[in-house]
């Protein structure tokens, strides 16, 4: 092996000849079609990927600051629960900033119950937590810098919090620790959400379609694919 590398390009071809292989053989056979069709893909997994990847960024992001999270886990799946007023600031519901908290619930509700959004928990400026879950308002028992929780968060935010008092703590205590959540809407664009939608039988649903689909029409993206991959001239 060593002689191998310290020979350089004609050691490492002798080895390869002992296996069958010959460094005079081509394998790949490249022309400018090839190269432009290349580019062309290349500028199409950068667009997608970008797309996919916008998930992570928070420019578009709603904020509140200062939010606790004392109660016990709730038992809804991914659903943060939060006092009406955090959440007329957090989605910037202008209109709705002079209604009492029983009206404000009620057009939260009406807008966003069935919303999902992306969320992201941080503590002090460093991030603790980032997922997807819906945001619903609840004022009873629960003050303005108070949020409740459901089990697969309230655990995320324990073992990711600088505090240490609550990583062996059950659903049963809140979390220790003050955090700031960013929140933005599901678009349709979140690629991500689809193929990980947090509803199990919506999330089953499109996965088949997307099999029976590629099924379906399999044989069509290989002509095509054939086709633009073979040289024009």
């Amino acid at each position: 092996m060593w002689s191998t590398i310290t020979e350089g390009p004609g050691g490492f071809c002798d080895a390869l000849t002992n296996i069958g292989v010959n460094c005079s053989q081509n394998v790949l056979q490249i022309n400018v079609w090839h190269l432009i069709v290349g580019v062309i893909f290349a500028v199409l997994v950068s667009a997608i990927s970008s797309v996919i990847f916008r998930y992570k960024r928070l420019d578009t992001h709603f904020v509140t600051y200062n939010l606790t999270a004392p109660h016990r886990a709730i038992d809804d799946a991914k659903t943060i629960k939060l006092h009406p007023n955090r959440m007329v600031e957090l989605l910037d519901q202008k209109d709705l900033k002079n209604l009492g908290p029983t009206a404000a619930t009620e057009k939260l509700n009406e807008r966003f119950a069935k919303r999902y959004f992306i969320v992201e928990f941080r503590e002090a400026g460093r991030k603790v937590y980032r997922g997807e879950a819906r945001l619903v308002p609840v004022w009873q028992k629960t003050q303005p810098n108070e949020i409740r929780l459901d089990p697969e968060t309230m655990a995320a935010l324990k073992k990711g919090s600088a505090s240490d008092q609550d990583d062996n703590t059950d659903n049963s205590v809140g979390v220790d620790g003050v955090f700031d959540l960013f929140a933005r809407k599901i678009r349709w664009w979140d690629i991500r959400h689809w193929i990980f939608h947090p509803d199990r039988e919506v999330r089953i649903g499109l996965r088949v379609a997307g099999f029976i689909a590629l099924l379906e029409y399999s044989s069509d993206i290989w002509k095509a694919l054939k086709a633009i991959l073979a040289a024009p001239f």
